[in-house]
C-alpha cells in the first residue's frame, strides 16, 4: 500500500472530499463511508469534480451520493494527493462540514460515525491519510466540539 501525505501545497484540484463531524452526547463523531473498490475499508466521502462544478459543490454532491448525508460546508481544510491504483495522482481538496440531514446512502454504501480514539485503537480498516485528516480536522473544531 502506498502512503499518502496530507499537504496544502498543491493548488490543482481534480477531486473533492469532506470531513463531516457531529457532536453526540458530548462526543465528536466523524462520518466515514465504505470504499466502493474495497467495502471493508472506510474512507472520507469524496470523488471527482464534474464539469462546471466547484470543488465545494463536488464535496457536497459526493457526500450525499455516497452516504445519504446532506451537509453544510464550513471551511476548506486541506489538500492531499489521491493516488489511484494505476499510480495516477489526483489532487484533492478537503472541506470541513456538518450534517443537515441524514438518509440511507443512494449508492448503498455502509456508513459509520466514528470517534478518533476508536479509530486509533483499531485502525486496520482506515487508511493513514484519513486518520491524518481527521486529526487535522479535530484541531480546527470549535473548542466545545473538540474530541478529548
Amino acid at each position: 500500500m502506498q502512503s499518502r501525505t496530507v499537504t496544502t501545497l498543491d493548488e490543482r484540484c481534480g477531486r473533492a472530499a469532506v470531513v463531516v463531524y457531529r457532536v453526540r452526547k458530548g462526543r465528536v463523531e466523524f462520518l466515514l463511508v465504505s470504499r466502493s473498490s474495497n467495502p471493508d475499508q472506510f474512507v472520507l466521502p469524496g470523488g471527482h469534480i464534474d464539469p462546471g462544478e466547484t470543488p465545494q459543490q463536488a464535496a457536497q454532491r459526493e457526500c450525499y451520493e455516497e452516504s445519504g448525508v446532506d451537509i453544510l460546508v464550513h471551511a476548506h481544510l486541506s489538500h492531499y494527493n489521491h493516488i489511484k491504483r494505476r499510480g495516477n495522482v489526483k489532487p484533492t481538496r478537503v472541506y470541513l462540514a456538518t450534517p443537515i440531514s441524514i438518509a440511507p446512502s443512494p449508492e448503498g454504501r455502509d456508513t459509520r460515525w466514528v470517534r478518533i480514539k476508536d479509530l486509533l485503537a483499531s485502525p486496520h480498516n482506515t487508511p493513514t491519510y484519513v486518520l491524518d485528516l481527521l486529526k487535522r480536522a479535530n484541531k480546527h473544531l470549535p473548542k466545545p466540539a473538540r474530541a478529548a
